[in-house]
């Protein structure tokens, strides 16, 4: 296997995006219409270092309402792999079948939208950045993996203006206070040091995004969500969001990236918070 660098201006941005981990790579996808009973698929694998992985056999099976079709991709740039498969109806599945040399093959699935192609949600995803932007306290429970076995679980807490605090589960705290920050590693004092005051809460993807897509309709802790996905090519990341059907506030977020696997569940929406620095020092 060679590593070289990404071509983020190439990074295919719909309709149809997914992104899934499979080991140390960070697999993204991109799917269309390809003319009558076709899809173009084209697949971005990213090794842990951040480059585009090259010289992998990937084959692409897809499976729709009405066939189970295969193809072998071939190379399009750096860690970039493109297949045509037949489809007969709605696609429902694609199974990326990675293969790097000597080593085993793994299987990445990526479910497809409940409609075909997927309707736009672009509206829908600055609606909910807007709101995200909007909040005065929330609340984020993170989950964040660089590999598949290092992953570290941090509570985040955010209140407008510029206030945020951070405790990683067996590991540092922060607190940081407009243009002071407080840092603690585990059975030492606190540090205070000088900080760059940063605007909260700030929504996960940063601006909005060009280009979304509506997955379908699912649940977040009981209550109704659009699944929304899109990507960002300049990192690259690849974002699915669960944004809530009343309210537009995103209750929880998936994000693919380079050695970066994350989940985040919302919750404490404009709940009373007060962010102070520590008393013991």
């Amino acid at each position: 296997m060679r590593s070289a660098p990404l071509n983020l201006r190439k990074i295919p941005t719909g309709p149809f995006v997914s992104a899934r981990e499979d080991g140390e790579f960070a697999v993204g996808i991109a799917a269309r219409p390809d003319g009558e009973g076709q899809i173009a698929l084209t697949a971005t694998v990213i090794d842990g270092s951040g480059n585009g992985a090259n010289g992998l056999d990937v084959g692409v099976r897809l499976r729709s309402v009405g066939s189970d079709d295969r193809a072998d991709a071939v190379s399009c740039g750096a860690g970039c792999y493109r297949a045509v498969v037949a489809a007969d109806g709605r696609p429902r599945e694609a199974v990326l079948t990675i293969r790097p040399p000597q080593r085993r093959a793994t299987d990445v699935r990526f479910p497809f939208p409940s409609r075909w192609p997927p309707p736009a949600a672009t509206q829908l995803a600055r609606d909910a950045t807007r709101m995200f932007g909007k909040l005065r306290t929330l609340t984020i429970d993170e989950r964040l993996a660089s590999g598949p076995t290092h992953v570290t679980r941090t509570l985040w807490r955010l209140q407008a203006p510029d206030r945020l605090s951070y405790s990683i589960r067996d590991g540092a705290r922060a607190v940081i206070v407009g243009d002071r920050r407080w840092d603690r590693d585990p059975g030492k004092r606190w540090v205070e040091s000088a900080q760059v005051p940063l605007r909260q809460p700030t929504p996960t993807w940063g601006t909005a995004p060009a280009r979304a897509a509506l997955l379908g309709s699912g649940t977040v802790a009981g209550r109704p969500v659009w699944r929304v996905s899109f990507v960002d090519p300049s990192v690259p990341a690849w974002y699915t969001a669960s944004i809530d059907k009343r309210t537009h506030r995103t209750l929880a977020l998936e994000m693919t990236a380079p050695a970066h696997f994350m989940h985040h569940a919302y919750s404490g929406f404009d709940a009373p918070l007060e962010i102070e620095p520590p008393t013991s020092r």
